[in-house]
């Protein structure tokens, strides 16, 4: 995820860094493409967000995991310490909030290459416009190699978690 924070990052300089209004476009033609631009920073921005939602989430899994792991229960919650089972009962939805934090952010991901690619293809084939489609289309490239990435990601995660829902005792 560091990674894609990086690259996202990275991207909305990018996207952020065309100028629509130098591109000798009708105004018509020149709101749509700043409106798709938009569109994708905005998904950019999501990402990130949910990125760092997805940092939190890591990070109450290790300190819980810590929890877990702890010799005498003096760390733990009262709650925790009243009913044992609770401690391998949240455990799981800890995960699962993970998985559906990686779910949201391939969505936004599929949802931002969507936009690049309409305002790609918004662009004129003018010196401008050119110039904006060969900053985009690597962006795009990247964005779609890192979206396969995080779906791979994801599949595995869930037969992981699915294994382990399968040795559980019911």
């Amino acid at each position: 995820m560091s990674g894609l924070d990086a690259a996202a990052d990275r991207w909305q300089g990018q996207i952020g860094g065309i100028d629509v209004g130098r591109l000798n476009l009708s105004y018509a033609k020149g709101k749509l493409i700043e409106d798709r631009r938009r569109a994708a920073l905005s998904d950019l921005k999501s990402i990130r967000f949910q990125i760092g939602a997805q940092r939190r989430i890591e990070a109450n899994i290790l300190e819980f995991d810590r929890k877990l792991k702890a010799e005498t229960l003096s760390e733990l919650t009262p709650r925790q310490k009243a009913d044992p089972k609770m401690r391998e009962y949240l455990k799981p939805m800890v995960y699962v909030e993970q998985l559906t934090t990686d779910i949201d952010i391939e969505e936004k991901m599929g949802e931002t290459l969507l936009d690049l690619r309409d305002l790609i293809d918004g662009l004129p084939s003018q010196d401008e416009g050119l110039f904006a489609q060969g900053s985009l289309l690597p962006i795009a490239t990247e964005l779609s190699e890192q979206q396969i990435k995080l779906q791979s990601h994801i599949h595995d995660y869930a037969d992981q978690l699915q294994s382990k829902a399968g040795s559980c005792p019911k």
